[in-house]
């Protein structure tokens, strides 16, 4: 069983490429979905026997062409011990021209990333 926390209700979740369907319990292989107020989805996914997991649906991600961005600063790496994996980029990026929060449907001139 699977329990992802998604930003939109999916529109379909697939097993190994077949469809599970939506249900009231999970009794059986498909799903369950869970509205909390913040507006994201919790998603109870049952698949016995399946492995490959795909779940579709309209996410509030936009996508920006990369010549809307603009690199900004000086991009810093955080020291790590080698046994954890590699350090993490942190930088700033900061759009030409204001894009869509889809988060409050109002236009915010910079895009903060973390990776």
């Amino acid at each position: 069983m699977e329990v992802p926390r998604l930003a939109f209700v999916p529109k379909s979740v697939r097993a190994d490429g077949r469809p599970l369907p939506k249900r009231g319990d999970l009794r059986a292989n498909g799903y369950t979905v869970k509205r909390p107020p913040n507006g994201d989805a919790i998603v109870s996914i049952r698949h016995d026997g399946r492995h490959n997991l795909a779940v579709a649906g309209d996410g509030p991600q936009a996508t920006l062409a990369e010549d809307a961005l603009a690199y900004e600063g000086g991009w810093t790496a955080e020291a790590r011990n080698q046994s954890r994996g590699p350090s993490p980029m942190v930088f700033r990026v900061s759009a030409r021209r204001p894009v869509r929060d889809c988060t409050r449907g109002a236009l915010d001139p910079c895009a903060r990333i973390l990776l």
